[in-house]
């Protein structure tokens, strides 16, 4: 912005001061507005330059990077490789797979959902192309996978498998609290074998829990499931994936209108019914000036990007 001259535009008291203005005289008060309006329209083109690149950095930028599944990918990478080496038994591969785990939730995620953060407070976002622009929510489908058998033989009942469902929904809830949609489906596995008509194989069955939010979770994290003694469960898989919806800027600014009188015609007369209502008759201020003037908005500052 410095090399481009985008500076805080100075307002004297002088310039806003209204009662150092002769209210009766239509000439002082244009020249009042329009050295007013001209400060103002310096500091709104300003202001469009850092808000533009703000927006082109919380908003567009970032929706591309979760288009592109940057985050995820990274996260759901340390999380497979925490996952393999707790399955190996290799005491160096579990030490190595959590440093990095916890290395990466220390210091990238902490900047990440800083960036993420910004963007749901200053940006938009859309379900579908066609859906009309919301405010951002449930940027991540996050997934929790694993397989599930019965420790005494025989198939499980509809009773088993609704009980299995509640259980990790419920576990989904009390460790991600902000955790939206949580949906347990429970399948059968196919080709299953049988040993003997009298030794059946304990039944299996694959759990997907699936759930919405609107930051990643911690690639360290892990889902407490308690089955109880009737089940047992493979390691689950936990990863995410960024939703289908697009990342939208906000609304432009309405700009001001510098087109002022100049006070240099006939003064209107006054109407002798509305002596309350100024030389004018009732005056509304300019929304435009209104929103530059009062309603600024902070420039945002995410100068360290780490992909």
């Amino acid at each position: 912005m410095k090399a481009q001259s985008v500076e805080r535009v100075p307002l004297k008291f002088s310039e806003t001061d209204l009662g150092r203005t002769d209210l009766k005289d239509s000439k002082s008060l244009c020249q009042f507005a329009g050295r007013l309006v001209s400060q103002l329209k310096k500091a709104e083109t300003n202001h469009k330059k850092r808000l533009s690149a703000a927006r082109n950095l919380v908003c567009t930028k970032t929706g591309a990077v979760l288009k592109r599944k940057l985050i995820s990918s990274l996260s759901n990478c340390l999380r497979k490789a925490k996952r393999d080496a707790q399955i190996s038994n290799n005491a160096d591969a579990q030490k190595q797979a959590d440093d990095d785990a916890n290395k990466f939730d220390n210091n990238a995620l902490k900047r990440v959902l800083k960036l993420l953060g910004l963007m749901k407070k200053k940006c938009l976002m859309k379900d579908t192309p066609e859906s009309k622009p919301a405010q951002v929510s449930g940027v991540f489908r996050e997934q929790l996978k694993t397989k599930i058998k019965r420790t005494k033989s025989g198939d499980l009942t509809e009773a088993d498998k609704k009980q299995i469902a509640a259980k990790f929904n419920s576990a989904v809830e009390k460790k991600y609290h902000e955790a939206k949609n949580i949906m347990t489906k429970v399948t059968e596995t196919t080709g299953r074998r049988q040993l003997h008509s009298r030794r059946a194989l304990a039944a299996a069955v694959t759990v997907v829990t699936t759930w919405d939010v609107d930051t990643p979770s911690k690639a360290a994290d892990k889902v407490d499931v308690d089955l109880g003694a009737d089940f047992t469960s493979d390691e689950p898989e936990l990863s995410a994936q960024p939703t289908s919806g697009s990342i939208e800027v906000t609304q432009t600014i309405t700009p001001i209108d510098t087109n002022l009188p100049d006070g240099e015609g006939d003064s209107p007369t006054k109407n002798p019914d509305n002596d309350d209502q100024g030389i004018d008759g009732p005056q509304q201020a300019d929304t435009g000036a209104q929103e530059v003037a009062f309603g600024a908005t902070a420039l945002i500052c995410a100068t360290t990007w780490l992909f």
